[in-house]
């Protein structure tokens, strides 16, 4: 495209926004250089005609600059630091210190700098935005120069920045692109340690949620790649994107001499116009002789989950993969790397201000001790010296005083003391944050059922992330939106505080119904407890909101209900179907239902394992002794819809009299839930997860009649449970309001006194008339098609039967409304949903005395409404996708001048989407994103004149649900004792104690694989060996003289955490023992027992322990390179005194047993060739040897381990 040709479009609206986080600074990325792209003449001439005829000239000029008083203050300067500062600027106006940049807000202090390259003081709009006469003057240049003295106790320097401009993208590359530099000036030389523009590999499109209200968010054009031209309207069906760019917030943080001037200059520049193009925000200069870097995950072990050791990785330099920090989240589980460069070899003492664990914890990297200090020596790095320390964020955000706040702070200390000469002090502030907090919502329902004023989600005292998924809340928990649903709203919770340089790793979850068993079930998953997490698992706490841990029976009698219509009369099932969708409730799935999966008993919920998380449950209770008729006003209308059906088709009730069917789920008199108190749908025993009633851990809300958000589908939108939740929020998470783990729901007893009432057959000619088809039909008499009606407002509807059919109830539908009448005549005021707007379909369902329905043709009506949309929301602000072919389907909310806020996601509402940039994401006509690979870019939304924006981010992760196999770490695991041991060739762990004698363990590790060879939780036993490598204990050692240490030392430390790494490994098990079998699994009568698998990458086989009683080879065949799973299936096996055979191409490399329900495994004379997870069996294991791994419960006996490590492996569906 010719830019002087093409006369473009932006669009000038007020956008709304929300005021997300920026992504983790670092310094910037060399660019490299490139040919300057000139402009051909023609563009040229272009470019000035237009910002001759569109140019704004200066308004009224400030008499003076703005201070280098006022600037230190917005930098946080102290006073005494201060030597010198000055700013130049061609106009005052080109440069402000403010509170703040539209949404941009400071990192520290109340203000921030702002320079710009025109006349930004005024808020004249960017591009065309200002020129200084005379016209087209290249060259703006704002400067200002300080010099600082440098503390004696700071080597190092750091500033924030944002840079934002409207040369992007047109001018890419040309000699028209602003530029921001910053250079420092002191003994060490001059240096550019800043350099900034629409070239930089940080710069990216421009969004609402980045830069709402500097002007910058404003520019949005069809073509934003040539000159631009400014109409006063735009077409509404236009499709817009970005023409400006902006950057996070940059950290960057460069060494400085200590105790001496230093000298930094920030500018910003235009090098081909006057124009106001480009602006930066400057904030947060700080000294200190401490860095603080996130670890997580470049600096994590692959196995352990734990910071690496390695003084050379830990010295790496700052940059995305180890970004710069200025908060952590309150989770007690995040950790960050401190490290200081100092003079020459010494000790250093890291100290925190307040007391731990209250402020957070620090220790010596390698160790789990955290304390109020730690004091650990220097160590030599390519020449250098450096001190390393871990902080460990606190484990609660409130620890008095602080309910109301939404950060604190805490000051983190570095003492050096040099082995000979005087030493230094030199502190770092960090903030402390609350966790993200994330809301699941219940089926049938959708995010914005949180957002009624009395809930939680509206508090500004948390980041509130969403996990939706709304368009599939009826169908089966492992339908993979729905699975995927919990994991991935983490995901963008914690990702949008990276983004602004916190440490986050666990979030708080707060999940309503069915939301808390997709929470449980992906705690059972075996990617919870990744090293990401150091194998904590990324959730802190749960509170469980009127959840069915057991399943409702409500579930299991919609089942009973839908099975026995489908076999006695599909046509009325069909009708029931259609009466239901109206209210988006669906009972058959493909794939599978949730009611299937809620139902008492089902195998989804037998299937959970013990959940350990501090939990705490509120519970609904009460509903059962109060009348249906008070009870069924609180329902909203699909659940009034539901129920009755419910009531009319159950078998247990669909031959009874009215006042009898009224009486199957609700009033005092109820046949399903009897005596046993309830909420509406859940048993109140169900909601407890078996936890004792009186426990401080639950909390109990009485269902009141007069209050319609006290029922189970309305209880997050109520002030007293929001009350409670943030009260909960506020409260110790190791305190009496929380249980540490919720057990597994195949370990309770049902509480249901309703005994064994079977259900009672209907009569053979309710039967015979339910087969038989329903004849005439149901008519809408009024209103006519096309009746104009009003959002909230009432129309008359008249049903009649036609054609022979006699209507004994009429049920009256549209979405978000419904009436029921149980007795003619069949005329009502029908209520108009507030949210409706442009056509609303009406339709009638109607019942005869045999329980046989029939549903009316639909009747169009026009919603009307003087209401315009004044503004447009996006779900969650930003969006992340994981990784290419990752999807998200956008939720959009517009908000009326009527004061109503609307679902606008749908194109039929006029609603249009599109993306800056195709090569990171796409985006259908329904608002469905799909990554397409890593970056970031700017989705545009818009609906007729009103536009917003949001910023997507695309990871590298896989859009696959995987299972990571990663065992290949240690040659023996065990989580409790390993006895009589002798030789391990690879590396030894166990949880309790180990004891050897005449041993050797490490000997084939590499020389440089030396760290953590040998760990003991508990004490450490040893006699004549050696070890090839560290060698840690968390109890005592007992160790005779004859023990030796070639490649390492011995110390007292506790490296691993035995507890996390047993749930991982259990989880692994599980998950493992879950996956269907594709290979074949035989027994010969000869004793031979033959595994064959043809899938290239992992065959699964189902073998019974008591395939190996008495075998007498092991047969395995499979492709090269391929993994085998044997899920081995007993709680006990024993394998002696029989060989194998590999045939295929596979070796040990690629075997893995799996023992998922073993708790005792027997070995003798026998060899293991490949890995045995066992994670809950005691092994006995003497006379062989195993050639890959063990990971088992505990293992005792002399069989000796060979090395041979299993490949790691993910196993992606």
């Amino acid at each position: 495209m010719q830019p002087f040709k093409t006369f473009l479009l932006p669009l000038f609206v007020a956008l709304a926004a929300c005021g997300d986080p920026p992504e983790p600074a670092t310094p910037e990325p060399a660019t490299p250089e490139k040919p300057l792209r000139v402009l051909s003449a023609e563009a040229l001439a272009e470019r000035q005609r237009i910002a001759r005829t569109a140019l704004a000239r200066p308004g009224a000029v400030k008499a003076a600059l703005v201070s280098t008083t006022e600037v230190n203050s917005a930098l946080d300067l102290p006073v005494g630091v201060v030597a010198s500062a000055s700013l130049t600027s061609p106009n005052p106006q080109a440069s402000m210190v403010a509170p703040n940049y539209g949404n941009i807000l400071p990192r520290k202090g109340s203000s921030l700098f702002i320079m710009s390259t025109g006349n930004i003081n005024v808020a004249n709009l960017p591009e065309p935005g200002t020129d200084y006469p005379p016209t087209g003057t290249e060259g703006d240049k704002v400067i200002y120069r300080v010099t600082l003295n440098v503390p004696a106790g700071s080597n190092r320097m750091a500033f924030d920045f944002r840079f934002l401009s409207a040369e992007s993208p047109e001018y890419v590359g040309t000699q028209f692109n602003d530029t921001f530099t910053a250079r420092v000036i002191d003994g060490l030389g001059t240096r550019t340690v800043a350099d900034s523009s629409v070239n930089s590999a940080t710069f990216f499109d421009v969004s609402s949620t980045r830069a709402a209200g500097t002007g910058y968010d404003t520019l949005f054009a069809d073509d934003p790649s040539g000159v631009d031209y400014f109409p006063a309207t735009y077409p509404p069906e236009i499709m817009l994107f970005p023409d400006a760019g902006i950057t996070d917030f940059r950290t960057v943080n460069f060494e400085v001499l200590r105790g001496t001037p230093v000298t930094i200059e920030f500018e910003i520049s235009d090098l081909g116009d006057g124009v106001l193009d480009s602006a930066v925000v400057i904030d947060n200069i700080t000294f200190a002789s401490m860095e603080v870097v996130n670890p997580n995950p470049t600096l994590i072990h692959p196995y352990t989950g734990a910071v690496v050791a390695d003084p050379l990785q830990l010295s790496a330099q700052s940059s995305a993969a180890i970004p710069p920090v200025q908060g952590v989240a309150a989770d007690g589980v995040t950790q960050v790397l401190l490290r200081s460069k100092v003079p020459s070899a010494g000790s250093m003492t890291f100290s925190l201000s307040g007391t731990s664990p209250a402020n957070g914890g620090l220790g010596a990297v390698g160790t789990s001790t955290r304390a109020a200090s730690v004091t650990v020596p220097t160590v030599p790095v390519g020449g250098v010296h450096y001190a390393f320390a871990l902080y460990t964020s606190p484990p609660d955000f409130n620890t008095g005083g602080f309910e109301t706040a939404k950060t604190r702070a805490v000051t983190l200390s570095g003492t050096y003391t040099p082995a000979s000469g005087a030493g230094y002090t030199s502190t770092v502030e960090l903030s402390i944050l609350r966790p993200p907090l994330v809301l699941v919502h219940d089926l049938w329902s959708s995010c914005s059922a949180w957002q009624g004023t009395e809930g939680i989600a509206t508090s500004d005292l948390f980041n509130t992330t969403c996990a939706d998924y709304s368009a599939t809340n009826s169908a089966s928990l492992t339908q993979a939106d729905n699975e995927l649903a919990v994991p991935n709203a983490i995901y963008e919770a914690m990702l949008e505080l990276r983004q602004g340089q916190v440490a986050v790793t666990q979030v708080d979850v707060v999940a309503h119904g069915m939301g808390g068993l997709l929470t449980r079930r992906y705690i059972d998953s075996a990617n919870y407890r990744s090293v990401a997490t150091f194998k904590e698992g990324d959730i802190n706490r749960l509170i469980s909101l009127n959840t069915p841990h057991e399943g409702t029976r409500m579930a299991t009698e919609l089942v009973r209900m839908r099975n026995d219509l489908m076999a006695t009369s599909s046509a009325t099932w069909g009708v029931v179907q259609a009466a239901l969708a109206t209210q988006k409730i669906v009972l058959d799935a493909p794939g599978g239902a949730a009611i299937d999966d809620l139902q008492v008993g089902s195998a989804l919920i037998n299937n959970i394992r013990q959940t350990d998380v501090p939990t705490h449950f509120i519970v609904g209770e009460g509903a059962q002794p109060l009348p249906r008729t008070p009870t069924w006003g609180l329902l909203p209308d699909g659940v009034k819809v539901l129920y009755h059906q419910t009531e009319t088709h159950h078998p247990r009730s669909r031959s009874l009299p009215l006042p009898q069917r009224q009486k199957l789920i609700l009033g005092p008199d109820s046949l399903l839930f009897c005596n046993d108190s309830h909420d509406v749908f859940v048993g109140t025993a169900e909601q407890q997860g078996g936890t004792a009633t009186g426990s401080t851990a639950i909390s109990r809300f009485t269902v009141d009649t007069a209050n319609r958000n006290t029922e189970h589908f309305k209880v997050q939108i109520n002030a007293a449970h929001r009350d409670k939740i943030r009260q909960l929020l506020n409260s110790p998470v190791g305190g009496p309001a929380f249980v540490a783990s919720i057990p597994r729901p195949s370990t309770i007893l049902p509480v249901n006194s309703c005994g064994e009432a079977g259900v009672l057959p209907a009569p053979e000619r309710v039967r015979e008339a339910l087969a038989t088809a329903a004849t005439g039909t149901l008519v809408i008499t009024s209103p006519q098609p096309g009746t104009v009606v009003s959002p909230g407002g009432t129309v008359t509807v008249s049903v009649a039967g036609a054609g022979g059919f006699q209507p004994e109830t009429v049920l009256i539908l549209s979405e978000g409304s419904a009436s029921i009448l149980e007795s003619g005549p069949f005329t009502t005021p029908f209520r108009i949903p507030a949210q409706a707007l442009g056509t609303l379909e009406l339709a009638a369902f109607g019942i005869d005395s045999q329980g046989r329905m029939v549903s009316s043709a639909r009747i169009p009506l026009t919603v009307s409404s003087s209401a315009r949309l004044s503004s447009i929301q996006v779900l969650n602000g930003d969006a992340t996708l994981r990784g290419p072919g990752a999807k998200r389907k956008l939720v959009v909310d517009g908000r009326y001048t009527d004061g109503v806020t609307r679902d606008i996601s749908s194109p039929a509402r006029g609603t249009l989407y599109s993306v800056s940039n195709t090569n990171i994401a796409t985006i259908t006509a329904d608002g469905t994103l799909t990554g397409v690979s890593k970056g970031m870019a700017t989705v545009m939304v818009r609906n007729g004149t009103v536009l917003t924006s949001i910023t997507v981010t695309v990871g590298d992760e896989s859009s696959a649900s995987c299972i990571p196999i990663r065992l290949g770490e240690y040659n023996l695991f065990v989580l409790e004792d390993y006895q009589e041991g002798n030789e391990v060739q690879g590396k030894l762990a166990a949880g309790r104690n180990i004891s050897l004698q005449n041993f050797s363990v490490g000997e084939k590790l590499s020389a440089t694989d030396t760290a953590n060879a040998l760990v003991a939780g508990g004490s450490l036993s040893l006699a004549n060996g050696y070890v090839w490598g560290d060698a840690r204990y968390g109890g005592k050692l007992y160790q005779e003289p004859n023990v030796f240490y070639p490649r390492g030392t011995v110390a007292r430390a506790t490296p691993i955490n035995f507890t996390n790494q047993g749930s991982a490994l259990k989880a692994l098990s599980a998950e493992l023992g879950a996956l269907p079998s594709n290979g074949i699994a035989t027994r010969e009568s000869w004793g031979g027992v033959m595994l064959t698998g043809k899938d290239p990458k992992v065959n699964v086989f189902d073998v019974k322990a008591s395939y190996f009683t008495g075998a007498t080879l092991l047969s395995i065949t499979a492709p090269a390179n391929s993994l085998a799973v044997i899920n081995v299936r007993g709680t006990s096996a024993s394998f002696t005194n029989f060989g194998h055979a590999f045939s295929g191409g596979i070796d040990e490399h690629g075997i893995l047993f799996n023992f998922p329900d073993a708790t005792s495994l027997t070995a003798f004379d026998y060899g293991f060739y490949g890995t045995v997870l066992a994670p809950n069996a005691n092994v006995s294991f003497s006379g062989g040897s195993w050639v890959g791994g063990i990971y088992a419960r505990s293992l005792k006996g002399n069989a000796v381990g060979q090395l041979s490590r299993l490949r790691d492996t993910d196993i992606c569906n």
